[in-house]
């Protein structure tokens, strides 16, 4: 069987995070590393600004997942997401007076105008780790603007595509050389398990045990004869609605002691 078109994305050097004066770089399962960079006075208080942010909608967002359902934290992140697409105006200009804050919501703006305009802009959180941009999209206490969240949310995106092609690519490399995708489905439950409850919840319910299930049978694969951007919903297609319930053999595979990876 043929074997999929893959598309390689080369990444590009990771610039400085201006807001949180680190750098990013992409580790072999494509985790997000921040290395410290020299910093001034005022990266310094940026840094103090957004971590006091992120430990005060941590504690929102575990108060959030610890009361909602995962069917309910799929409509929360549904509605989030339809919410941020919208293109009418939400006042931009946070209620403070602190340089800090009042910049970043201001490079927010620019970034996500420039996205519509065909302008330039930088990302206020570009390669920032997939948790804390979570933190920021789903955060709606008005701790952040809706351009910030945005910009967050463009980030994560992207960071979520380049993931699946690199993880894809290797995929394939795998199935070429061995006829299995074992390592695919480890790389991919690894991924979902560091996902958010929120992001979990856009998932069926028996996902991980399905790729607990691949991982265990260890079988030869029969890979989709299908370009790679239909190819993560061919191998997961099936029921994907997060209220869906395991089939009785799926169940079963679940009742079983499947051994961890």
């Amino acid at each position: 069987m043929a074997i999929p078109n893959t598309n390689f994305t080369t990444l590009s050097p990771p610039a400085l995070n201006k807001t949180t004066g680190t750098k990013a770089t992409f580790t072999e399962s494509q985790h997000i590393i921040l290395t410290p960079e020299r910093t001034d006075a005022d990266d310094n208080s940026k840094v103090s600004a957004l971590s006091r942010q992120l430990s005060e909608a941590a504690a929102r967002a575990e108060a959030r997942d610890a009361s909602l359902s995962r069917q309910e934290l799929f409509a929360l992140m549904m509605s989030t997401s339809e919410k941020l697409g919208l293109n009418f105006k939400f006042p931009e200009v946070p209620d403070t007076d602190d340089p800090a804050l009042l910049a970043r919501a201001k490079q927010a703006t620019e970034y996500i105008n420039g996205l519509r305009t065909g302008g330039r802009g930088t990302n206020p959180f570009a390669g920032m780790p997939r948790d804390q941009l979570d933190l920021i999209i789903y955060d709606d206490s008005g701790a952040f603007t809706v351009n910030e969240r945005r910009s967050a949310q463009r980030e994560a995106s992207q960071q979520e595509e380049a993931w699946r092609q690199i993880v894809i690519a290797k995929g394939m490399m795998e199935y070429s050389n061995t006829g299995k995708m074992t390592d695919f489905y480890k790389n991919v439950l690894e991924h979902y398990r560091g996902l958010p409850a929120i992001e979990q919840s856009q998932y069926p319910v028996d996902y991980e045990a399905r790729l607990l299930l691949d991982i265990a049978m260890d079988l030869n694969t029969e890979v989709p004869d299908i370009d790679s951007e239909n190819f993560w919903n061919e191998l997961f297609k099936g029921d994907t609605s997060p209220a869906s319930k395991p089939s009785t053999e799926e169940k079963a595979a679940v009742d079983t002691d499947i051994k961890e990876p």
